[in-house]
C-alpha cells in the first residue's frame, strides 16, 4: 500500500510498504523506490554541485541529442575554410564555391557512481542526508568528467611546448619550469595554426595549469590578478589571473608525472616531477550529451536498511580540432 516515509528530515509520499494483506513472492524481498519526483529534485542538486568544480569542462561545446543508447555515435559537423576571394571585374561573374564540411564522430558511453546510505543514518543524522548524498555525487561526477576531458586532450593534441631547454621527459631538469617563455611559444603556434581566442573569454586564449607551474607566473610584473578585472569580464571557475592575452585557470587535475614513470615522451627524468599545462583557444574539446546526469535509486535492500544511489550519465568526449590546444611540459 502507498504510504510516506521520512528520509533524512525529507518525507517521500507514494512509497509503496508492505503492509496487512499484502504478500510477496518467496525469496524476492520487497524493494520501494523513491518517488521521481523526489529524483528530479535530487538530480537538480547533482548538477548544483557538479557546476562549481569543472575546470576543463566549462571551455567544452556542448551538443545533446537525446535518445541514444552506449556503443552510438554523435556527429559534429566541421566546415572548411572558403577558398580566398578577391577583386571583381565589371561584368563577369562572380564564381561560386561550394562549402566544404566533414563529420566527427564521437562515440558515447556510460558513467557512473553509487553510494549506500543506511537506514540508521536517514533517521538519525541532524543534517539533510540525501542533499550531502547528491553533493559528494555531483562533486564526483564533475572530477570524473573533467578528468576524462583532460585524457582526451593528452591523446588528441600533438602540439607541445617543453619548458626550458628539454625537449623530451628524459631531460627534464629543476630548471626546465613554467615561465613566460613558454606562454609566448605557445600563444605563437596557435596564432601561426590561425586560432581564434574564446569567445567566452572576451577573445583571449585559456590555459589551464597546476599550481605549482602557477606559482612562478604571480612574480612577473605583468601579471594580472582576476580580482583586477572581474567586474569588468566574466571569471570562470579556478581563474586566476591574466598574462598578456591569456587567461590562467588554476587546478591540480592538471597531469602530474612522478620522475621513473612514462612522461609526455620518455621516461621522466630522476628526481623531477613532470608537470602539463594546457593552452587553447575556440574549439578545441566537445561534449556530447545522449543522456544528461541523473540521480537513480537502486531501491531498499536489506528489509529496508539499505539505501542505493547513484548518479548516471551517457556522454562522450572528443577534440575536435587538435590544432587548437597546446600542452606545455614543465618541472
Amino acid at each position: 500500500m502507498p504510504n510516506s516515509v521520512n528520509y533524512g528530515g525529507t518525507v517521500f509520499s507514494n512509497v509503496p510498504i508492505p503492509g496487512v494483506g499484502q504478500s510477496f513472492p518467496t525469496g524476492t524481498p520487497p524493494t520501494p523506490n523513491l518517488d521521481a519526483a523526489i529524483l528530479k529534485v535530487y538530480s537538480k542538486q547533482v548538477l548544483f554541485a557538479f557546476q562549481p568544480f569543472t575546470f576543463f569542462d566549462q571551455f567544452t561545446i556542448k551538443k545533446t541529442e537525446l535518445g541514444l543508447i552506449p556503443g552510438n555515435t554523435i556527429n559534429f559537423l566541421r566546415y572548411s575554410n572558403l577558398a580566398a576571394g578577391g577583386p571583381l571585374v565589371e561584368n563577369v561573374p562572380m564564381s561560386v564555391q561550394g562549402m566544404a564540411a566533414s563529420l566527427i564522430a564521437l562515440t558515447v558511453r556510460e558513467w557512473g557512481n553509487a553510494v549506500s546510505v543506511s537506514e540508521l543514518l536517514l533517521h538519525s543524522s541532524f543534517d539533510d542526508t540525501m542533499s550531502q548524498a547528491a553533493k559528494l555525487l555531483g562533486i564526483d561526477y564533475a572530477q570524473v568528467v573533467d578528468l576524462a576531458i583532460r585524457d582526451q586532450i593528452e591523446a588528441d593534441v600533438t602540439n607541445t611546448v617543453w619548458g626550458g631547454d628539454s625537449t623530451a621527459s628524459t631531460d627534464l631538469s629543476s630548471n626546465d619550469q613554467f615561465s613566460t617563455v613558454e606562454i609566448k611559444d605557445s600563444v605563437e603556434q596557435l596564432k601561426t595554426n590561425n586560432v581564434p581566442g574564446l569567445p567566452e573569454a572576451g577573445g583571449s586564449y585559456v590555459s589551464i595549469l597546476h599550481p605549482h607551474q602557477a606559482r612562478t607566473l604571480r612574480d612577473d610584473d605583468a601579471w594580472i590578478n582576476a580580482s583586477n578585472y572581474s567586474g569588468a569580464q566574466q571569471v570562470f571557475n579556478g581563474e586566476i589571473g591574466k598574462f598578456e592575452d591569456v587567461r590562467f585557470v588554476e587546478t591540480t587535475q592538471c597531469k602530474k608525472i612522478a620522475a621513473g614513470s612514462t612522461g609526455r615522451s620518455g621516461t621522466v627524468a630522476s628526481l623531477q616531477t613532470e608537470y602539463h599545462a594546457y593552452i587553447f583557444g575556440y574549439n578545441l574539446c566537445a561534449h556530447a550529451i545522449a543522456l544528461p546526469v541523473e540521480m537513480r535509486d537502486g531501491g531498499i535492500v536489506d528489509f529496508s536498511r539499505q539505501h542505493n544511489l547513484a548518479y548516471y550519465a551517457i556522454e562522450g568526449f572528443k577534440c575536435i580540432q587538435p590544432e587548437s590546444g597546446v600542452v606545455v611540459v614543465t618541472t
